[in-house]
Order: structure tokens, then C-alpha cells, then sequence
């Protein structure tokens, strides 16, 4: 983060991440992060970011279902 000052060009760097693996991974890391922290605004961020990702509400919760 330290590199990458401006949050919208680190989102779009996230965004371009195409193994599938990767993605999850991702996902999963600030899945936890955010659980964490119990915000509500920061897991609609989440979802948002991941929606961005092409993983829609469900395949998010079944992900996290399977991880958990």
C-alpha cells in the first residue's frame, strides 16, 4: 500500500488480477480482514470490489462457505 498512495489505482490493480485462484485468494484474505473489523460498510466494499471481479453475492457466500 505504501507504493500505491491512490486507493482507485490499487482497486483497478486488484481488478485486473485474472487467475482464478488469485482472485479467490484475494477475496478470502479480505474476507477476514473485514470480518474482523465488524463494519457492514467495509463488507458492501468487499462485495463491490469482488462484483468488479466477476463473483456476484452468491458466488462470494459460497465461496466463503467453503472456506470456512
Amino acid at each position: 500500500m505504501a507504493k500505491y498512495t491512490d486507493a482507485d489505482s490499487l482497486i483497478d490493480i486488484i481488478i485486473s488480477i485474472k487467475p482464478t485462484k488469485a482472485k479467490e485468494f484475494l477475496i478470502l484474505t479480505c474476507y477476514d480482514i473485514v470480518k474482523n473489523a465488524k463494519n457492514s460498510e467495509a463488507y458492501d466494499l468487499l462485495l463491490n470490489i469482488a462484483n468488479d471481479m466477476g463473483y456476484d453475492r452468491v458466488k462470494i457466500e459460497r465461496l466463503i462457505k467453503l472456506y470456512q
